[in-house]
């Protein structure tokens, strides 16, 4: 052993193998971390506007689809959704009606 230490022939391959070792242990370290440590530095990122919502609503509007937090004023859902509250109307309105004819048969039955 001290005579390959003397000739001086295995040192580059030790640091070699030093290299590669730490190298595979810092990556096992960091890759795991890696998908946050992104998603922080696209957060850092101030220059970037994203979407900006008239462009957004342009765009989509062209392909005829919403683009607002509001549906019910698009005109192709409109009708959609006032049958549905037309519906739900009339589910209340039998609702009260059953609850209320049921209260006046059991006073009767009293």
């Amino acid at each position: 052993v001290s005579h390959a230490w003397t000739n001086g022939c295995s040192l580059e391959i030790w640091n070699l193998m030093y290299a590669c070792f730490f190298s595979a242990l810092i990556l096992f370290v960091i890759l795991p971390f890696l998908p946050s440590i992104l998603s922080w530095w696209r957060r850092l990122n101030l220059d970037a506007e994203g979407a900006i919502f008239e462009d957004l609503a342009e765009a989509r509007s062209e392909v005829h689809m919403i683009s607002s937090y509001a549906p019910r004023i698009h005109p192709d859902y409109g009708s959609a959704f006032k049958l549905i509250d037309l519906t739900a109307a009339a589910n209340d309105h039998d609702l009260i009606e059953t609850s209320s004819s049921e209260g006046s048969h059991s006073d009767d039955d009293l």
